[in-house]
């Protein structure tokens, strides 16, 4: 595949730091979890975001990506809106690349939702319940099974393939990309390019990491 994709991890979000500040119980953990449904980022990850966005812009990345795609989750559109704040490059919404289902912060919310949330944003092609595994329409989140988060990444590398633009960027989550790209789980707000000849290895990308 002759394109030049990176892919960034959002920025801290609200389960992010809901997990961090406690070890909790796993019937606890169901019960509190409702509430940080499609998780928005933090005060910290909004930084985060920003602090990318200033070290993008003095990369060569601020000129030549031509093409951002992002997750419809919502810590996923904040984090490009925010790191590519200003930049003219298109975003396209992409439900392929949401995170693995397993918690409550993976049930995304409604396409007229982000429409109000994202003005600047289509989302006018998303499904009512796009976050759902095997088209069902329940809320309540069921672990999503590697067969189908894999089915998913083959999907989307067939539909990235067909995109005619050749500097791409990608912004999504940790389990997904991990599972995409094997190794560690990114950072929040990590950087990393792609060699997209070879899966589940390291780039040999000439970039760094921002």
């Amino acid at each position: 595949m002759d394109k030049q994709v990176y892919v960034i991890r959002h920025g801290q979000s609200e389960y992010n730091a809901w997990k961090k500040r406690a070890i909790m119980r796993l019937q606890f953990c169901v019960s509190a979890s409702e509430v940080l449904r499609d998780a928005e980022l933090t005060e910290k990850g909004r930084k985060q975001c920003g602090a990318l966005g200033s070290r993008i812009k003095q990369s060569d990345l601020s000129s030549t990506v031509e093409l951002i795609i992002s997750s419809p989750l919502t810590r996923a559109i904040q984090t490009a809106l925010t790191a590519f704040e200003g930049a003219r490059i298109p975003i396209i919404i992409n439900p392929l690349i949401r995170e693995r289902m397993h918690t409550f912060c993976d049930v995304g919310s409604p396409p007229s939702v982000l429409a109000d949330k994202f003005p600047s944003i289509d989302v006018s092609h998303l499904k009512q319940h796009w976050w759902c595994v095997h088209n069902t329409t329940h809320s309540v989140p069921c672990r999503e099974t590697l067969q189908s988060v894999d089915e998913r990444i083959e999907q989307f590398l067939q539909w990235l393939h067909d995109r005619p633009e050749k500097v791409i960027v990608i912004v999504g989550h940790s389990k997904y990309f991990q599972r995409w790209l094997g190794g560690r789980k990114l950072r929040n707000c990590e950087l990393r390019p792609v060699d997209m000849g070879k899966r589940k290895r390291k780039s040999k990308s000439t970039i760094k990491h921002l």
